[in-house]
């Protein structure tokens, strides 16, 4: 037998409830019974719980006062993604083209005057179900890539990067 350690009556602890939060039935304190069935008189985990507290208001939506970019469609992107830049290209092949079945997949990937492709001149150049597409930017392959990715093809890409020999 133990006593509670806030009244001192005397408890009736069931092995079940070693090892668990034990309410006095005489004062209501809140108390830990160890797992050898002893009252814990070290401060309740309770004692430590926060009282409710009053949230924090939230603040008010404030427009932005300035923009993220002063140009609407991006030009300056579209521009850096349309760049010869010799140093560095990717080729894409796109295979297990059916072009029946497929050329709305094919078309909508590719129907963007902002890659600066022709979707007529890539059709073109479809051979045994196979497109290639070489010398294009980092961004444009990037964005080919990711309107294919979970396209029916066996897509693959290599980067060729070109080194510029320095005057020295």
């Amino acid at each position: 037998m133990s006593n509670c350690p806030q009244c001192q009556v005397q408890l009736e602890i069931d092995p079940a409830q070693y090892g668990t939060l034990y309410t006095c039935a005489n004062c209501n304190k809140v108390f830990f019974i160890s797992w050898e069935g002893e009252p814990e008189v070290s401060v309740s985990a309770l004692e430590n719980v926060p009282q409710e507290q009053t949230p924090e208001p939230v603040p008010e939506y404030v427009e932005p006062s300035e923009t993220i970019s002063d140009k609407e469609n991006f030009q300056d992107v579209v521009d850096f993604g349309n760049s010869d830049n010799p140093a560095l290209t990717y080729s894409i092949e796109i295979a297990e083209i059916d072009l029946i079945s497929q050329e709305k997949i094919l078309s909508e990937a590719f129907l963007d005057a902002k890659l600066g492709l022709d979707w007529n001149d890539l059709q073109k150049k479809i051979r045994n179900g196979v497109l290639q597409i070489s010398n294009l930017s980092s961004v444009k392959a990037a964005v080919i890539l990711q309107r294919l990715k979970s396209a029916p093809f066996k897509i693959s890409w290599q980067q060729h990067l070109f080194q510029v020999e320095g005057k020295g």
